[in-house]
């Protein structure tokens, strides 16, 4: 996978400029390259796999953007960013191995990945931007690190095959139309840190028919379930909370309020 010859590199071949657009295939990065310039690869596409070896330390914004025949990429640990748009648009990119080296998911990351199915979030993680994950609609399954505090506003939105989505006890809030457009989602737990939900945060989860809470008070997240039809989902409280949510303006609406440990 030698095709050296389709990269422009600074004369101490430490940074990568840019690759030729008729790539066609595998490239392999050359060790000693420590910078992936901005949208070095952007728009190459055909190309289907990159080997990015671990003197690389910065995979600048948009550098694979509209990459859509990328299948697989593999980050090394010594990246600790995974910038604004970096993989935006890659449609057929279906996995994708997040080292526990990163702390940052910037913005639009992922977004428009049409083939991505499944996406474990390291621990390491601290925060991922806006529409991180936006239009990644073959995505099934989403673990979020247990250090992410929010979830920003339209980060899943459109992930219309998304039937789980784990939610730790570290988020104590969820943006606006965060999970949008979700129509696969049935179920969801918001864990008893969670503080505020923004506006149409669960617009459009059509197949929503659980609601699991925490709180022993309620707290008034309606603006976060706009649209939706509350009398087809049940909610689920804990132990001792039942006459408070029954009698609630908001959680009253809904089909039914169940009392679990």
């Amino acid at each position: 996978m030698n095709n050296n010859q389709y990269l422009e590199l600074s004369e101490d071949g430490k940074t990568l400029f840019r690759c030729d657009k008729e790539t066609v295939g595998e490239i392999s990065i050359p060790k000693g390259v420590s910078e992936i310039w901005n949208g070095a690869f952007s728009d190459c596409t055909s190309l289907t796999s990159v080997e990015i070896p671990s003197s690389v330390t910065l995979i600048g914004r948009d550098a694979f953007i509209g990459c859509s025949s990328l299948i697989s990429v593999e980050i090394p640990y010594s990246v600790t960013v995974i910038r604004t748009m970096v993989f935006q648009n890659c449609t057929s990119l279906k996995s994708i191995m997040i080292p526990d080296s990163v702390t940052e998911i910037k913005a639009w990351s992922f977004a428009g990945c049409t083939s991505l199915t499944t996406m474990l979030i390291p621990n390491s993680v601290t925060m991922i931007g806006n529409g991180a994950f936006m239009g990644c609609t073959s995505l099934s399954k989403v673990v979020i690190s247990s250090r992410v505090t929010k979830i920003e506003r339209v980060s899943f939105s459109g992930c219309k095959s998304l039937t789980m989505v784990e939610i730790p006890s570290s988020v104590i809030e969820i943006g606006n139309s965060a999970f949008n457009g979700c129509t696969s989602l049935t179920s969801i737990k918001l864990p008893i840190n969670i503080t505020n939900i923004w506006g149409n945060a669960f617009l459009g989860c059509t197949s929503l028919t659980e609601l699991h809470l925490r709180h022993r008070k309620p707290k008034d997240f309606s603006k976060g379930f706009d649209g939706l039809d509350l009398s087809k989902i049940t909610l689920y409280v804990p132990i001792g909370s039942g006459y408070d949510y029954r009698h609630h303006p908001f959680y009253r609406k809904f089909a039914k309020v169940v009392i679990e440990e």
